[in-house]
């Protein structure tokens, strides 16, 4: 049970959620999208990047290589981001709807920000995102994930686009953008934001969350002077598909409002989880690489959000490490729903308030220069959908930060209006020294 403890955290933060909800309404980008202007090549020990000259690129005029070492996070760290996890989950849960967000997508979004913030802004940031974590740490976590996820199961994407028409057309920090490629394998795109552009992003997201999420974000982004994309695809079939005579159709589950007719489905699983607070049992998906994890307040009466207030991450990794190698016999419905919310407000909440502060916020690193663009965060979108069904689970996620513009204050308009009399001289360039001086009383 110890193995592959991180590679669990998600879908099992997943789980936690799944008695909790939202919705969110769908449209789908139909133009062509655009060209990448960088490239990412990896294994998935290592990762070596070459960085090229383009047209219209936004990273360095020099190619670089950059070898990145693939690093498991350690146990204490898991359960820092399990804490994470939960603290969002707190925040966005509801008494009468279902929830479901990805702690991994929101990490990742947050984190591409973070690498772009100094000072206060960087600190307020990645207390959330893992206090006391070295910001080289942070970088190493990333390239992990990245690894972890990318595989037949699992898909994640991430992107940036910068907007030409605010900071041009390589107004970009070269290093910044190099961190984000190297560590994030994030595709880059610099053009004038249109209409089109909104197309183009909410496309780029359909294909990258198996065309679950075809929309998250609308014209109102045209304004940004930068957008950051993380996406997420889970596709996993059950190691132990439901068998036909253990759906049962008419079956029924005690929701919010009472009794309410569902597809149940019953099954034998070999783990058993219990603590002091819950009882659940994992379900593996084949590959043995990720796996559901139900959680069950013992207090049948107690409300799902007060639950998930008061349940930690060292509560979650204490029932994940309970793990009895026994069968159990479990029933599930089969679900399907999505969920859609800014994040603005849960995140300043936690203490991330400088970044959204277009006064204090500290994103000079994002930028080549940073007297000519101050960068603060607009909006930050995360949009989840999930089905769970008789062979197995489809979920995605997407979070979007738009980053805003401070217009920088112009320098003061100095007038000096000849319209009375005053005193003039012709002088020497070199000097300053007077050749001829005068003055007008009369332009007659």
């Amino acid at each position: 049970m110890k193995r592959k403890l991180a590679q669990k955290v998600l879908l099992g933060i997943t789980a936690a959620s799944l008695l909790m909800s939202g919705c969110g309404n769908k449209q789908t980008g139909s133009d062509p999208a655009p060209t990448p202007v960088s490239e990412v090549e990896e294994n998935e020990t290592e990762t070596s990047v070459h960085e090229e000259e383009k047209p219209n690129s936004v990273v360095e005029e020099e190619p670089t290589v950059i070898n990145v070492n693939v690093v498991t996070p350690s146990e204490s760290r898991v359960e820092q981001y399990a804490d994470m996890s939960l603290e969002l989950l707190k925040r966005e849960s509801s008494a009468s709807e279902n929830v479901m967000i990805s702690p991994a997508s929101i990490m990742f979004a947050l984190d591409m920000c973070a690498e772009g913030a100094s000072g206060d802004t960087y600190e307020q940031m990645a207390n959330i995102i893992a206090p006391g974590v070295e910001r080289d740490d942070l970088k190493q976590d990333a390239a992990y994930f990245v690894s972890l996820f990318e595989d037949d199961t699992m898909h994640i994407a991430n992107s940036v686009w910068a907007n030409e028409s605010i900071v041009g057309k390589d107004g970009l920090n070269a290093n910044y953008m190099s961190t984000l490629k190297n560590y994030y394998s994030a595709e880059a795109f610099s053009e004038e934001f249109t209409g089109e552009t909104v197309n183009k992003v909410n496309e780029w997201i359909d294909d990258n969350t198996n065309h679950m999420i075809p929309q998250v974000i609308d014209d109102t982004a045209i304004s940004s002077s930068m957008i950051l994309v993380n996406c997420l695809a889970f596709d996993g079939s059950w190691e132990k598909a439901y068998e036909e005579g253990r759906v049962n159709e008419n079956g029924t589950f005690n929701g919010i409002n009472g009794e309410e007719e569902a597809t149940m489905m019953s099954s034998t699983e070999g783990i058993y989880l219990e603590n002091s607070s819950a009882t659940g049992f994992i379900k593996p998906y084949e590959g043995d690489k990720f796996s559901f994890m139900a959680i069950l307040p013992k207090d049948e009466e107690v409300n799902i959000a007060d639950f998930v207030g008061n349940f930690t991450g060292a509560d979650y990794m204490e029932l994940y490490n309970s793990a009895q190698y026994t069968d159990v016999q479990t029933i599930m419905p089969k679900i399907s729903f999505e969920y859609e919310n800014d994040l603005n407000k849960t995140l300043i909440d936690l203490g991330m308030t400088d970044a959204f502060d277009s006064e204090l916020a500290q994103f000079d690193d994002m930028v080549a220069d940073p007297d000519a663009h101050q960068f603060y965060v607009g909006r930050v979108i995360h949009k989840t959908k999930i089905d769970i069904n008789e062979d197995g689970t489809q979920a995605a996620a997407a979070t979007v930060v738009l980053m805003k513009e401070n217009a920088v204050a112009p320098a003061p308009v100095l007038y000096v209006n000849l319209d009375r009399p005053y005193a003039f001289a012709i002088i020497d360039n070199e000097t300053g020294a007077p050749v001829f001086m005068g003055t007008v009383n009369t332009t007659k």
